[in-house]
């Protein structure tokens, strides 16, 4: 097991769970010809690492942390132009946790 994150707290875990499970949602409902559904693919996928490595205290969590903010930098405008209201809130959601965490300068 790897060393203890010191930069992700538990509130942040929780938050990162609520922004996982509004991407979850968010993918679900998109059709599967909306251009903003390949990048939440790539988000889902993210966080669920992300997610999981921060569970066991992995050393390299913050940087698919770093990376989710990345990935989520790339296609945000996509969701919220595109996306329904459910997007648009997960859009403004995962912007404000990345944001609180630091991951995320948008």
């Amino acid at each position: 097991m790897g060393t203890v994150i010191s930069s992700v707290t538990q509130t942040h875990l929780q938050q990162f769970r609520a922004c996982l499970g509004i991407c979850r949602s968010c993918l679900e409902t998109a059709k599967p010809s909306a251009a903003h559904r390949a990048g939440l693919t790539d988000l889902v996928l993210a966080l669920e690492i992300a997610v999981a490595m921060i569970e066991i205290n992995y050393q390299h969590a913050v940087d698919q942390l770093r990376y989710c903010g990345e990935v989520f930098s790339a296609v945000s405008g996509l969701w919220f132009e595109g996306g329904s209201v459910r997007c648009r809130a997960c859009v403004r959601i995962c912007g404000e946790v990345l944001r609180e965490w630091g991951g995320y300068r948008g």
